[in-house]
């Protein structure tokens, strides 16, 4: 599963003078309306939050986005029955399909089914919302802190995505959802066919990553960890570790970055700024 991001450009809040232009922001609880089918519009929730989309490629789904709601990683494609959050892959659509002996049903992933489209923006089941990105819900729709941005000469400006990185506490606890079991501590493990593909270490200063073998959905989880800790060079990053490199310190998105070749694997730290 080879994801190919293109562009980030995240947009966050911005509080005070900036180049002279000073904003005001104010945050209002609102309900955010569903559709008659029970969905809400992707692109106008993530608006109303103050934010903007990742746009990502896949070579068996095509276009999508990716987009941090609620400190949740949300990744889209425009002709996948299934969405990812946190990478972890959740159907748009269920089908019932009974037992022929016991007459029990079972809700089974519907392929048929793919995110609907309202003009430019993509409509998501709201229970998705709820269930997996914590979003909160009333008869009407789901309730957010919308965002109301007032600038006496331009209506936004663009927060540095580097400032855009999860904290190292969070990131451990997202670790899970993308394929990593724990193992102890600040310690993680990503197992698949009893082989250990890599381990994660995330202390509070620093992350600590092993890789030690390859595969489409190992590959896929590592990339994600790289882009929670670095939204704007975590791809770049992930291609310098995929290929060949010597052993170097650089800076991403802030922070100091050391890889290094190993007997074992690749290793990799990331610290904190």
């Amino acid at each position: 599963m080879n994801k190919n991001i293109k562009k980030i450009t995240i947009a966050g809040l911005i509080m005070g003078c900036i180049l002279g232009q000073c904003l005001t922001i104010n945050a209002e609880e609102i309900t955010l309306k569903t559709t008659a089918d029970k969905e809400i519009k992707i692109f106008d929730l993530a608006d109303k939050l103050g934010q903007k989309g990742t746009k990502v490629e896949s070579e068996k789904y095509g276009s999508g986005y990716s987009l941090n709601l609620n400190d949740n990683l949300f990744t889209f494609y425009e002709n996948s029955p299934y969405v990812y959050v946190n990478g972890y892959m959740l159907p748009i659509k269920t089908k019932k399909i009974k037992d022929s002996v016991s007459k029990e049903e079972f809700n089974f992933p519907d392929d048929s089914q793919k995110l609907k489209k309202d003009g430019d923006d993509f409509l998501i089941p709201k229970e998705i919302l709820v269930n997996y990105l914590g979003f909160k819900e009333d008869n009407n729709g789901i309730k957010i802190n919308a965002i109301n941005v007032k600038d006496q000469d331009k209506k936004e400006e663009d927060k540095n995505d580097a400032d855009l990185s999860v904290s190292n506490e969070v990131f451990r606890n997202k670790l899970e959802d993308l394929g990593w079991k724990f193992e102890g501590e600040t310690t993680y493990k990503y197992m698949q066919n009893d082989n250990r593909m890599g381990l994660v270490n995330a202390k509070d200063n620093v992350v600590g990553f092993g890789l030690f073998a390859n595969s489409e959905d190992f590959d896929f989880s590592v990339m994600q960890c790289f882009k929670l800790l670095l939204p704007t060079k975590g791809e770049e990053l992930f291609n310098i570790v995929k290929g060949k490199f010597e052993d170097q310190t650089l800076e991403m998105d802030g922070k100091k970055v050391e890889i290094k070749n190993g007997d074992a694997g690749i290793y990799i730290d990331i610290y904190n700024k």
